[in-house]
């Protein structure tokens, strides 16, 4: 009699073990469900915030750190062609190397090309020109981004 006991208390242990593990199981399952659901979305909207534009370009980099003053765009088009200025300001722990190197290397895959010879940070790309003024002598730096057409 005491045998069935045994393999009655064994069974319930193994039961026991099995409602665990699938529970384990379910847990995990879940886990990853809610994780490819939502982690590209996350991915996503970290990859907007750090990809953000200098206001009023659909295609300049803004530089993380850097803060748009109120009215800081002048804009108009013509039929000869369009004018933006944008003024943004830097963080007090920039340089204006730090500034410099960014839009150096970010802009050409971008497809502008440096100007040779300018004494500014100008650019051109097919009929436009984008000149980058940095003005100050110390963090915070005024950043002054001009776009013009040019004729070529």
């Amino acid at each position: 009699m005491e045998e069935p006991h045994i393999i009655v208390l064994g069974s319930k242990f193994k039961n026991k073990s099995g409602e665990k593990q699938k529970e384990m199981r379910i847990r995990k399952i879940f886990l990853k469900i809610i994780l490819f659901t939502f982690y590209p979305s996350f991915l996503m909207a970290s990859d907007f915030t750090e990809e953000a534009f200098v206001p009023g370009f659909e295609d300049i980099p803004l530089m993380t750190g850097m803060t748009y003053p109120e009215d800081g765009t002048i804009s108009f088009d013509s039929p000869e062609g369009r004018f933006i200025q944008v003024y943004m300001n830097s963080s007090d722990n920039f340089s204006r190397e730090n500034i410099e190197g960014f839009y150096s290397e970010s802009l050409p895959s971008l497809g502008w090309q440096r100007l040779k010879g300018s004494k500014n940070n100008c650019y051109f790309r097919d009929d436009e020109q984008l000149c980058i003024d940095i003005s100050g002598k110390n963090a915070p730096f005024v950043v002054r981004f001009e776009l013009k057409t040019i004729e070529r």
